[in-house]
């Protein structure tokens, strides 16, 4: 399997060139066309809402600062997704069936468990520009779908894949990205958009996710042979 495959190569591909084995990983990007819309109208459907809320969310303070690495998420995905693209293909198929696999259980949550996260402040106690960050997302981005928290099943499949990347866990990237990701598990809570139980939910589906996807397993898989289903 190539590990790496240049952008002009990519931009030279017909659509013949994705029944490959060598490109079908391209088809994997088709994730992200769908999740994104999918969430966003899952959230819209007049469901009868289970609460997601315990008396720890109670103690634990606003603090619209972490709105920022809550925002940078959405680049995290990004860039880890482009990256392995180009430069560690392997690593970009475990990320992406991660996604894949833990977003059909999300998903299953989101149609027969739908919640709701009801601890957003209103008004804001403070007006700052941390503050209007927050109230954009608060806008475009309702407390709904909660269970189990996508920020954190994504930010730690992001976690993964640098620790199973020879080039993205050198310690000069890996550490502060690292931190960034587990300090966006942490800032859902902080800007009130999720409930500690909805951390805890996507902390206990990343695992199983984990060594489904990432773990070298021995035997050929879909994510770790693109020319398995032809043998």
């Amino acid at each position: 399997m190539r590990k790496e495959i240049p952008v002009k190569e990519y931009l030279s591909l017909r659509p013949a060139d994705l029944k490959k084995p060598e490109y079908r990983h391209v088809w994997l990007l088709l994730f992200w066309a769908i999740e994104v819309p999918l969430f966003f109208l899952t959230e819209k459907l007049p469901l009868a809402r289970h609460v997601i809320y315990c008396a720890l969310d109670d103690r634990i303070p606003f603090c619209e600062a972490l709105i920022l690495p809550y925002v940078l998420w959405f680049g995290c995905c990004v860039f880890v997704t482009v990256y392995t693209l180009l430069r560690d293909v392997p690593v970009y198929r475990r990320f992406l069936w991660y996604m894949i696999g833990t977003a059909l259980v999300s998903f299953s949550f989101f149609l027969f468990y739908p919640s709701v996260f009801p601890g957003q402040p209103d008004p804001l106690p403070r007006q700052n520009f941390f503050a209007w960050m927050v109230s954009i997302v608060y806008g475009s981005d309702e407390p709904t779908n909660v269970f189990p928290s996508e920020h954190v099943i994504a930010a730690l499949g992001m976690v993964f894949a640098t620790l199973h990347s020879k080039k993205l866990r050198r310690p000069a990237f890996s550490i502060p990205f690292i931190t960034l990701q587990l300090l966006i598990c942490v800032s859902v809570v902080f800007v009130k958009q999720h409930s500690i139980l909805d951390v805890a939910g996507g902390a206990a589906l990343s695992l199983p996710g984990y060594f489904l996807f990432f773990f070298p397993w021995k035997k050929r898989l879909p994510w770790n042979d693109p020319e398995t289903a032809e043998r």
